[in-house]
This record gives structure tokens, C-alpha cells and sequence, in this order.
């Protein structure tokens, strides 16, 4: 009930507020979220059947005792797992309308956070997780409540998203064909205006950017490992890496580029009205069933002005999309026992004139 909750989150900050060990070590807390996924309560048990957004809103009234304005921690607000996108239940909007943001939880939200997730457990092909379409629909089913936020003067995130919920399906959340999907649907969730994607990662979870202990227990069917598997990264990692290079640290404006390809996606990094570096993506799943085929590959032209500038290419080489190792960004690798890059970097130069040829689940990026 919502009593313990508040004392909970009092207990939490006590904690960062104490001139203790989180203080001497610069450890701040910015954000508290009080309750997860209550838009389920009524079907878990942690309310009675037919719990309602009204309800939510009404407990939202007392749920933020201690808290000041103005100051550390801010509320991240409602986490729902779904959204009617304002058909009158769970959802941004009739919160809002509901008076959500001028209850006392309400007045310290600064971020409205959304749970999602591009399928469920517990079966699933890579070929799924790869389709253009399916990241699609599932993504722009939000764009009604991202721009109710977005009115309100807040910033909208995924605070909690990954594959397929319930910890990944195997083996298809631990391959390199992942690793292609979340560049994508990072990317794109990114032109619709989510501000943060949080992946929900765990030990031993199949979709994880990467294991932080050692396993004992396999991560596909949890036989018992012996010698255990020591710390690594997963394929998902290398899309983190690609990702972060990709935009860079200053701010820059990300679009869709516009493709007649249902398998190539396109994104551009524009510095004001100049390209500074293209992202393209090829979802079709080159599988190691495929070994000893030619691997399908679609050359890319640009219709852009100054067709004869020289670029730079950098690839996402993935052996198979159902592999689970191997991968290498620009020739390098990050499965190494210290997660040090080791290799050479590998890029190559071409006019841009030329066609740009994406191979079968691999990532391209073209620097201007």
C-alpha cells in the first residue's frame, strides 16, 4: 500500500541526504519513482481488480511527503508498462487531465518516463526483432503521448525498454541481429522525440549489453556452467558504442532519412543545414543457416549536392544475426577480458557518387 512506499522513499532520502558515503563520493540521487508499472496494480494483486488512472491520480496526493521544490530528487513520473494514448485509462494525457501535475507527487515531476518493450516472452525469431515495420508500429504508437508531454514542458523517456520483456528470448536478445535492432530503435525513438532510452538489464538476463559477473548458469537454459563464464559484453554492447560515436557529444539535429527500401534504414546528423554523418542500416538477418551463401547486400545512393566529396566508412561487421561473438566495430573488437578495445581500426574512403553497399545485418556510418 502506499504507506510503506512513502516510508521507503523517506528511507532513500535519508540515505543521500546524510553527509554520508554517497556524499563524500559525489553520488547524488536526481530522481525518485515512486511506485512501478501502476497501470498493472490491478491485475497483480497490489490493488483490487478494475484499479483506476483516477485512483492512481488520487494516491498521487500523499505520495510525495518530504519532498521540496525545487530541490533534488525530482519525481519520475507514472513509469505505466502500457498506454491507451488517451482513450480515457492509463496514459500521459488523462493523468494530465486528471489533475495529475498538480497533486503534491505531481508538482516535483520533471520527467515522464514510459515502460516499453518490442515484444513479449517467451518465443521469437531474429528475423522478427530485425523487421523495420514492426519497430516502427510499435514506436509511433506513442508520438500522441510524446507530444503531450512535450506541451507540458517536460521531457518524455523509455525508463525501462529492452527486446522482449521477461528478460530477453533466447537465442535472439543475445545476437548480433540485437545489436543491429537496438541502433535502430534507438535511433528512430530518438527522431519521435524520446529524450533517454533505459535498458533494463540484470545478471544472467538474455538481453543484456553486457554481463557484469561471472555466470554460473547459462543465460539460454540455466544448466550449470563448469568452468562458470567469466564478465563479458553481448552483441548489444557493440550498438552502445556505434550509437554513442554515431551522435557525438555536442548537439546536433537527428532525422530518418527517407528510404524506398523496407529493409535499409537511414539516419542523418545534421550541423545546422550540413550533413555531418550518415547511419545506415540493413535489417535483413543473414543467418548462419546461410553459411557458404552469398551474403545479400543493397548498394545506397545519395541524392545529395556534392556528390563528389570524399567520406569515410565505418562498419558494423557481424558474422551472422544469430551470432553471439565476433562482432567488430571499424575491425575492432570489445571481446576482450578487460573490455579494451584490441585491433586496428579499419575504415575506408570512397566519392560519394559511388554506392554505399550495406551487407545483410550490418550497420554503416558515413562520415562527411
Amino acid at each position: 500500500n502506499t504507506a510503506p512506499a512513502i516510508a521507503q522513499a523517506k528511507s532513500i532520502l535519508s540515505t543521500f541526504s546524510s553527509t554520508g558515503a554517497s556524499t563524500a563520493a559525489g553520488i547524488s540521487l536526481d530522481l525518485l519513482e515512486l511506485g512501478n508499472e501502476p497501470d498493472l496494480y490491478g491485475t497483480n494483486e497490489h490493488r483490487t481488480s478494475g484499479y483506476s488512472i483516477s485512483q492512481y491520480v488520487s494516491e498521487s496526493i500523499i505520495s510525495a511527503t518530504g519532498l521540496k521544490t525545487g530541490v533534488r530528487p525530482f519525481i519520475l513520473g507514472l513509469s505505466f508498462g502500457h498506454s491507451d494514448h488517451g482513450v480515457g485509462e492509463f496514459s500521459p494525457q488523462q493523468a494530465f487531465a486528471d489533475g495529475y501535475l498538480t497533486t503534491n507527487a505531481g508538482k516535483f515531476v520533471t520527467i515522464i518516463s514510459q515502460h516499453n518493450y518490442e515484444g513479449g516472452c517467451c518465443t521469437a525469431l531474429v528475423s522478427n526483432l530485425l523487421s523495420k515495420s514492426l519497430t516502427r508500429s510499435n514506436l509511433t504508437a506513442f508520438t500522441s503521448d510524446i507530444q503531450a508531454v512535450k506541451a507540458k514542458g517536460l521531457k518524455y523517456i523509455f525508463g525501462e525498454t529492452n527486446s522482449y520483456f521477461n528478460h530477453g528470448v533466447p537465442p535472439v536478445s543475445d545476437t548480433g541481429g540485437a545489436a543491429v535492432w537496438v541502433v535502430d530503435y534507438t535511433l528512430f525513438a530518438g527522431t519521435l522525440g524520446i529524450a533517454n532510452m533505459f535498458f533494463h538489464e540484470g545478471i544472467g538476463f538474455k538481453y543484456n549489453l553486457f554481463q557484469p559477473v561471472s555466470l554460473n548458469r547459462s543465460i539460454e537454459d540455466a544448466t550449470p556452467l563448469n568452468p562458470p563464464v567469466a564478465a563479458h559484453v553481448q552483441p548489444a554492447y557493440y550498438a552502445a558504442i556505434v550509437i554513442a560515436e554515431f551522435l557525438g557529444s555536442s548537439t546536433r539535429n537527428l532525422v530518418e532519412l527517407s528510404t524506398t527500401s523496407n529493409i535499409i534504414s537511414a539516419y542523418a546528423l545534421y550541423s545546422g543545414t550540413s550533413i555531418s554523418r550518415v547511419l545506415l542500416i540493413n535489417h535483413e538477418a543473414f543467418l548462419s543457416s546461410s553459411s557458404g551463401s552469398a551474403r545479400p547486400s543493397v548498394s545506397v545512393f545519395f541524392s545529395l549536392s556534392g556528390g563528389g566529396k570524399t567520406v569515410q566508412i565505418k562498419r558494423l561487421s557481424i558474422p551472422f544475426a544469430d551470432s553471439k561473438s565476433g562482432l567488430k566495430w571499424g575491425g575492432q573488437s570489445y571481446e576482450t577480458s578487460n573490455v579494451l578495445v584490441n585491433g586496428s581500426l579499419v575504415t575506408t574512403s570512397q566519392v560519394l557518387t559511388d554506392p554505399i553497399v550495406v551487407s545483410a545485418t550490418e550497420v554503416v556510418m558515413v562520415t562527411f
